[in-house]
């Protein structure tokens, strides 16, 4: 999931970043003829790399978690 939304927010950062460009090569796109306003496109843009961003914390969380757990663990003293 993460790499779809990296790859998505990426092409989207371009669109925008390109957007004077093909409105001269490549003018029937969505976003040089006017059919997609640029402000959503960033809005979707911050949206997957705040999804990336949750994702990759999330995954710290549960790595801290299990290692937090495992040394518990080893450390259980049994009567």
């Amino acid at each position: 999931m993460v790499v779809i939304c990296f790859f998505s927010a990426s092409n989207l950062l371009n669109d925008v970043i390109d957007i004077s460009i093909d409105k001269i090569n490549k003018p029937k796109r969505i976003m040089p003829s006017g059919l997609l306003n640029k402000n959503l496109v960033i809005f979707i843009m911050c949206l997957f790399y705040f999804i990336i961003f949750l994702s990759y914390n999330c995954l710290i969380f549960f790595i801290e978690l299990f290692f937090y757990v495992s040394y518990m663990f080893s450390h259980l003293v049994l009567i």
